[in-house]
């Protein structure tokens, strides 16, 4: 018989008898990357990367997906507080160690992160290009930075000269 699932008295499978507890899945899914120090999620992940994995059980009506990397937090370190969210201090997604993981504010995680509106918040508060001329125009790149306008103005001019030749 398999080990996932077991008969009941009346011969009727009752679901969640067979879940496997957390630690053996932790060993199971959580392969440790020597060079980083990550343990990498090798059981189910969601479209960007996120370890997946099912908690509670359906006989119970509890059961539910949780990211993996919170439910392995919470067992070895301790709930994550109120209002806080876990940043991976790593930057891969998929690392579920404990000890790569931190709670923070949405706004901090935000701001550690590589994504838009980083960039976004980061150009906002630019006030000069890296030639040092002052930020006054409101264009922006595609990356929703900041275009300085002399500097702009500079490499259309040499684009211009090139295309001449």
């Amino acid at each position: 018989m398999s080990g996932k699932t077991r008969s009941v008295g009346d011969g009727r499978f009752k679901p969640g008898d067979g879940r496997i507890p957390f630690e053996e899945r932790y060993e199971r899914f959580a392969f440790p990357e020597p060079n980083s120090g990550c343990y990498i999620w090798m059981g189910a992940l969601n479209w960007n990367g996120y370890g997946k994995m099912g908690i509670g059980y359906l006989s119970e009506g509890n059961q539910q997906m949780q990211y993996a990397h919170i439910v392995a937090y919470e067992y070895f370190v301790g709930p994550v507080p109120t209002g806080m969210i876990l940043d991976h201090k790593c930057r891969m997604r998929c690392c579920v160690n404990p000890g790569h993981l931190e709670p923070v504010t949405y706004r901090e995680n935000t701001m550690r992160g590589v994504g838009p509106t980083r960039v976004r918040v980061k150009a906002a508060k630019q006030t000069h290009c890296k030639r040092g001329h002052l930020l006054n125009g409101e264009i922006r790149n595609s990356d929703g930075a900041r275009v300085c306008m002399a500097c702009r103005a500079i490499t259309i001019k040499a684009r211009k000269a090139k295309h001449r030749e």
